[in-house]
């Protein structure tokens, strides 16, 4: 909960720190480093729930690896003054996503195999593309 409410408060905090004067990918920068350890710190304080996950977590962090870093390629290979064009689409879209409603979950049941894959490619091409917008921003 602390990741995500810092990760949302990064949509306030990026923009306060144009408004201090820092250019944007300096600001970028500055912002994600002082996430990092708020990252960890949510890890830590989540084994709880992340209990019984193990298999999951081995099979997501590929895919989150690969995006983050696809993410940050991107990043460095942004001129300034596209990242200052790009900026304010992705925290308009960063905004409206933290609005929009959850789907509510279903019940437990047992799913045949197709179903089970085409769930899981959905949820690795979602977390894919969430890390690269982590990587970039």
């Amino acid at each position: 909960l602390t990741g995500s409410i810092a990760g949302l408060a990064s949509v306030a905090t990026y923009p306060a720190l144009l408004l201090i004067g820092l250019p944007p990918v300096t600001a970028n920068v500055t912002n994600t480093v002082a996430l990092v350890f708020n990252g960890v710190g949510s890890v830590w304080g989540s084994r709880p729930e992340l209990a019984g996950q193990t298999a999951w977590i081995k099979r997501i962090i590929p895919v989150a690896m690969a995006g983050g870093a696809l993410g940050a390629a991107l990043l460095l290979c942004t001129p300034a003054e596209g990242f200052e064009k790009i900026v304010p689409f992705l925290l308009a879209f960063a905004s409206v996503a933290i609005l929009l409603p959850r789907g509510r979950q279903r019940e437990t049941r047992v799913a045949d195999h197709r179903e089970h894959r085409i769930k899981v490619a959905m949820e690795a091409g979602a977390i894919f593309l969430i890390t690269i917008y982590g990587g970039y921003f």
